[in-house]
């Protein structure tokens, strides 16, 4: 779960966080998505708690997106488009396609091409 703190950081922030999805992931069907989300024994959840939760102590530590430092952000990426990749092997009760809007749209807010990794810009996809 999200701290307390974190949970300030990420209202301020544009990333979508596992505990804060859009509301079609509330229907009754998505129990079981929601509850493996949560649960820490579930690898590829880990990951992307992980990986959310590394973007939000950037936010934090330098009051940035992640997607703003040239350095970290395209690591933050690639690691973003690899656990994207990972939605093909065992998730478990993971609804692989609410795992990947959440890891389109951060990567989307933050500037990335969602399948590369790249800046947008520098693929020459949109003008930032």
């Amino acid at each position: 779960m999200i701290s307390q703190k974190n949970y300030l950081v990420a209202h301020k922030s544009k990333l979508w966080h596992a505990d804060r999805l859009p509301d079609y992931l509330s229907d009754p069907w998505k129990r079981p998505h929601l509850t493996a989300l949560r649960d820490m024994n579930n690898p590829v959840s880990m990951m992307l708690h992980g990986w959310i939760n590394y973007a939000f102590a950037h936010l934090r530590q330098w009051d940035t997106e992640i997607g703003e430092d040239y350095v970290l952000g395209p690591i933050w990426a690639r690691i973003g488009c690899e656990i994207h990749g990972l939605l093909n092997g065992e998730i478990g009760n993971l609804d692989a396609g609410a795992i990947s809007a959440i890891i389109v749209h951060n990567l989307t807010v933050q500037g990335f091409n969602s399948e590369t990794g790249e800046y947008l810009a520098v693929a020459g996809q949109v003008e930032l």
